[in-house]
């Protein structure tokens, strides 16, 4: 901006000298040269104000255009980064465990279950079939819970962990993964109801891995182990109480 000034500056001096140099008599003349240098000055200092703006507008949309693409780079060099990170097959979002279809041949979900299996018969643990195996399964889990039992604080009748991948449990099963009970018994206490019509759940969880648990290990506890590594879930729900046998 000072440039332009400048140079309209010299327009207007050059009139000025050319009309006292030549020692111009005619006051109107002289004073027509001069105002038309300053009309000469004034256009030409229009013209390249108008110049640089338009340079700065270009050098404007140029900067914006260039912050643009740099922003669109940028958003695209993210998710080329994050897509290094996924591990190749892993959903982009992980969902819900695989759910499993728990059956038995001893009774139906939602079914009576015999007595055989309760306290007022032989008291076994019934054959059960986990369905599918999820891909990656390294053990199971089962949990044999009662919601109802106590005012609805809840009983646990069995806890049993790192069963093997078959999928598959027989009757009357025992193994060295099992802890306590809520009857203050390693392994599988019969599932007893002598008021109401009772849900047992029999509750199984495909897992990751193998646990290392105590015998002493509650259902919080290895639910709480389980939290990050179940791949699988599903239960199968069955129904008892003596007077429906």
């Amino acid at each position: 901006m000072k440039n332009i000034i400048k140079i309209s500056g010299c327009v207007l001096l050059l009139a000025i000298y050319s009309c006292n140099g030549n020692k111009t008599t005619d006051a109107t003349k002289c004073a027509d040269t001069t105002g038309n240098a300053a009309k000469t000055a004034s256009s030409l200092t229009d013209t390249m104000i108008a110049g640089t703006n338009d340079s700065l507008n270009m050098s404007m949309t140029a900067a914006a255009n260039e912050n643009t693409t740099g922003e669109r780079e940028s958003e695209a060099a993210k998710k080329k980064t994050v897509k290094k990170m996924m591990v190749p097959g892993m959903p982009e979002e992980p969902g819900s465990p695989t759910k499993l279809n728990i059956t038995s041949s001893a009774f139906a979900n939602g079914g009576v279950i015999p007595v055989k299996y309760t306290c007022d018969g032989e008291g076994v643990t019934p054959p059960l079939n986990f369905g599918t195996v999820p891909p990656g399964t390294k053990s199971y889990t089962l949990i044999v819970y009662d919601n109802n039992a106590f005012d609805n604080r809840g009983f646990t009748y069995w806890i049993i962990w790192n069963l093997d991948t078959t999928g598959y449990i027989p009757e009357n099963f025992r193994s060295s993964h099992e802890s306590m009970n809520a009857a203050k018994q390693y392994g599988y206490t019969p599932i007893c109801s002598r008021t109401g019509d009772h849900k047992y759940r029999f509750i199984v969880y495909a897992l990751d891995s193998r646990l290392v648990l105590g015998k002493n290990t509650t259902k919080a506890m290895i639910e709480g182990v389980m939290k990050n590594h179940i791949l699988g879930k599903g239960e199968l729900v069955g129904v008892y109480n003596k007077r429906l046998e």
